[in-house]
């Protein structure tokens, strides 16, 4: 088992923190939330981001360090970022966009998760138990906030 997490797997959090940042910028500027309804989410995701992005920084530092090191020590050797599965991973999660927008929020998360999760390789039992969170994740924000949320074009009343 792997002592620590490689650099991807330390990346793929802190950028789909900011692609919530991102996303709760938008929903300022286009729905006008303030901070009352944005706050903490924004908040999470600042940290998160903050806090991988300086552990990939405390990694970097680390390896310049060790190439600096005498060769008398052995090194454990550094894994290189693969590119392909951080762009695998990143298009998987900008799907959620035209789910979210097409079936709406209450709809598009869970059905998202189920396929997502369906999709990195999990078994049906597995995306429709993430899928169930994520539906009453989305259902507790909303009743949390008390705040109307929009339907999505293929979503009727």
């Amino acid at each position: 088992m792997r002592a620590a997490l490689r650099d991807s797997e330390i990346l793929f959090p802190a950028g789909t923190a900011l692609a919530i940042l991102a996303a709760l910028l938008l929903d300022h500027l286009i729905y006008g939330h303030g901070l009352r309804v944005l706050g903490f989410p924004a908040g999470l995701g600042l940290v998160t981001a903050g806090l991988c992005l300086f552990r990939l920084w405390q990694r970097h530092r680390e390896r310049r360090q060790a190439d600096a090191a005498p060769a008398l020590q052995p090194m454990e050797p550094t894994l290189a970022l693969p590119l392909v599965p951080v762009l695998k991973a990143m298009l998987g999660l900008a799907a959620s966009v035209p789910l979210v927008w097409l079936f709406g929020f209450v709809i598009g998360l869970p059905l998202y998760v189920a396929v997502y999760v369906k999709w990195r390789g999990s078994g049906w039992v597995t995306a429709l138990i993430c899928a169930g969170l994520a539906l009453a994740a989305a259902v507790g924000f909303i009743e949390l906030l008390d705040m109307p949320q929009p339907h999505g074009p293929l979503v009727w009343p």
